[in-house]
């Protein structure tokens, strides 16, 4: 998701809290009213629940601290979501993030050289295809993209050329690279399924350098 429509979210949300937190119930000044408390706290938790999911510190502190209508509950969570808007302006939550991720990469993208290297073409495009995978998923979610669906009450997740093609649309990157990235999907598929004649060992050299390159300059 893009830093800036971050801040915008975090800032209409605070913005709530500060309204719902001046308000009080009747003869109660510790409370506020329920269905207020409600309108605040499940667009804050759908913003936590769209960044991080369930397991990141800051979605689990808001959970437990707003846990309530009190006037308490409120205020806290005015107060993390002020502390995660700033980590955001200063780009601190995604540069961790992202070291993280692109040392990850790395060490898959290391092993696929090695069965590359040992003539296991076949897996060692499978594993550079998943961390293709990964990346389109990721750019998605840092460019506002939805990477899922829902269909018939399931949520489907889009598949990666529909990404790609998503992503293109976006503008996170040219046609060109749209369908250098289209190549190394089918190279992949075909990996998956066991069609080991459509491709070289050579392609899959190719495609080793390619998607290197490709992640290390749309990050």
């Amino acid at each position: 998701m893009n830093n800036e429509l971050i801040i915008e979210r975090l800032e209409y949300v605070i913005s709530l809290g500060i309204e719902v937190s001046t308000l009080r119930r009747v003869n109660d000044k510790f409370h506020v009213p329920y269905d207020k408390y409600v309108g605040f706290r499940a667009p804050a938790m759908s913003l936590l629940n769209f960044m991080f999911k369930d397991n990141d510190s800051y979605f689990i502190a808001f959970n437990k601290s707003v846990y309530e209508n009190s006037v308490v509950c409120v205020n806290a969570g005015i107060e993390i979501l002020r502390a995660l808007r700033f980590e955001v302006s200063k780009g601190w939550l995604y540069t961790v993030r992202e070291l993280i991720t692109a040392e990850v990469f790395g060490d898959f993208l290391e092993m696929s050289k090695y069965l590359l290297d040992e003539g296991y073409k076949d897996a060692s495009a499978v594993m550079i295809g998943s961390v293709l995978e990964e990346h389109l998923r990721q750019l998605c979610n840092k460019n506002s993209i939805e990477i899922s669906f829902e269909k018939l009450g399931k949520i489907v997740f889009k598949k990666a050329e529909v990404l790609n093609a998503d992503l293109v649309k976006a503008n996170v990157y040219k046609l060109g690279d749209q369908k250098s990235v289209t190549a190394w999907l089918d190279i992949r598929n075909n990996a998956a399924h066991g069609k080991y004649t459509e491709y070289t060992q050579d392609r899959v050299e190719l495609m080793y350098e390619g998607v290197n390159n490709f992640i290390t300059r749309i990050s």
